[in-house]
């Protein structure tokens, strides 16, 4: 039986459509073992309740290793806690370098602008200022009232930031990019 030329040149077309996307998703696929194998990219899982609604406990998220210079301002950090060595906290950046941040009834103010994010009020913590000095992040978890945050231990040192966390896998029904 012969194939007509017309159903050939279309074979071949098709087996070098294959064979591009073939190379391409292995490219992809060495990339993010290079990024995995390297450090610059690293698998998180959430375990506590502290940045609930964006992330909940069980979450599994990728987090990339934090550039020189990159601006975290509004990034879900993993940060060292100063309290238990080796523990790592999921948190948010709310100021950096030179800013001012204050507790005032339970709400925060940053450079004296009440923060923009719609959170209720931090119950039973007295009004207290902090001054962020350069190479320093403030962090707090979203759901404020149940979070070991900057509001308990001030202030971090920027080489406590291990990574941003980019990516949630799993659960599947929530995969997505982090905001």
């Amino acid at each position: 039986m012969t194939v007509p030329a017309s159903h050939s040149g279309l074979r071949r077309r098709v087996s070098r459509l294959r064979l591009a996307v073939s190379v391409l998703l292995l490219l992809v696929l060495g990339y993010v073992l290079f990024l995995f194998n390297s450090g610059g990219l690293r698998t998180f899982q959430v375990i506590s309740r502290s940045m609930e609604p964006a992330l909940a406990v069980g979450d599994y998220v990728l987090m990339k290793r934090v550039g020189r210079d990159q601006p975290l301002r509004g990034a879900i950090v993993t940060v060292e806690n100063p309290q238990v060595n080796g523990e790592l906290l999921a948190k948010r950046v709310i100021a950096a370098d030179g800013d001012e941040v204050q507790l005032r009834d339970g709400m925060i103010f940053i450079n004296g602008r009440r923060e923009t994010a719609n959170r209720p009020r931090i119950e039973h913590v007295p009004d207290q200022t902090w001054k962020v000095a350069p190479g320093e992040v403030f962090v707090v978890g979203d759901n404020r009232n149940d979070s070991l945050d900057s509001v308990d231990f001030g202030p971090l040192p920027i080489d406590r930031v291990h990574g941003i966390l980019v990516y949630r896998y799993w659960p599947p029904n929530r995969a997505g990019r982090l905001q």
